[in-house]
């Protein structure tokens, strides 16, 4: 196209050549005596420069015609050429807006993602994660510590099963935070009283804790105890946030009702039975499936 162009130029500029040289010159020239030869010869160089620019215009109307149908011509037949004037543009990426929460899962999101928590809430999540832990293995837990607060008398959970009665300490600390001897004979102390309390029960305890940080004069004694015989241990167990927290509880009536910690005053209170179709959701989408609903209170 552009080799077809030039040529049309070269055309156009040899006419106008011989167009001079046997045409205008001698009539110049006849003129000379009449209007001075060399102003003949501008005027003549500037008709000549606009039939030049009015020539080169035209054309270069004309090939953008023709650029202009050709590309109509190729989206008529569905193809996907793009003209090499037409400006390229990125389509702008679309917004999708987050699904919406109810109630109940806004509430459940809030208590899982909340960043700052005070010692007293880490304390009562960690509980309540242990207490999750003992109750999908069958036993009957009370919240002693999250009901009484500091009156819990160093018992966090109080666990049963048949003949089996298990208290528990609950220490959620960082790696640095040492747990120190005193913990560890109040703990003694407790299962001596519970066993004097529960004579036909077969009682133990444990202290459960988020690292491996009892102190050295505290594992001395837990070592010493466990030498003579006394049912105590120690397990180490790192709090896990992904838990499932929503309890699915079957009332004495059958109705079916879901608790969100810290939103429900009864949570801490509902025990699962996971054989009467009682259970741990993780969501409330699960929940509801399930044919649950959300607590009044």
């Amino acid at each position: 196209m552009e080799k077809d162009n030039i040529n049309k130029i070269k055309d156009y500029l040899s006419s106008l050549l011989v167009f001079s040289l046997f045409f205008v010159l001698p009539i110049g020239a006849a003129l000379s005596s009449i209007v001075n030869f060399w102003i003949i010869i501008g005027v003549y160089l500037v008709f000549v420069s606009y039939l030049i620019y009015n020539f080169i215009y035209n054309l270069t109307k004309q090939q953008e015609n023709n650029n202009q149908v050709l590309f109509e011509d190729w989206t008529t037949l569905g193809l996907n050429f793009k003209n090499d004037t037409q400006e390229q543009t990125t389509p702008e990426p679309t917004y999708t807006p987050p699904p919406r929460l109810s109630k109940s899962e806004r509430l459940l999101k809030e208590y899982e993602e909340k960043q700052y928590l005070k010692a007293e809430e880490i304390g009562r999540r960690y509980e309540r994660y242990i207490g999750y832990l003992c109750e999908i293995d069958g036993y009957k837990v009370d919240y002693n510590g999250i009901k009484k607060g500091v009156k819990d008398g160093g018992v966090d959970l109080i666990c049963s099963k048949r003949k089996e009665l298990v208290i528990i300490q609950c220490k959620c600390r960082d790696d640095q935070g040492q747990i120190h001897e005193n913990t560890i004979l109040q703990l003694i102390a407790n299962l001596m009283k519970y066993k004097r309390k529960y004579p036909n029960k077969n009682v133990s305890a444990v202290i459960y804790t988020s690292h491996d940080n009892l102190d050295d004069e505290a594992k001395a004694t837990l070592a010493d105890e466990v030498a003579h015989g006394a049912l105590i241990q120690h397990i180490i167990k790192a709090y896990d946030n992904s838990y499932p927290k929503v309890k699915c509880n079957i009332s004495d009536n059958g109705e079916r009702i879901y608790h969100i910690p810290d939103h429900s005053r009864a949570y801490d209170r509902i025990q699962i039975e996971i054989n009467k179709g009682g259970f741990f959701a993780k969501t409330i989408k699960e929940a509801e499936s399930a044919g649950f609903r959300a607590s009044r209170s």
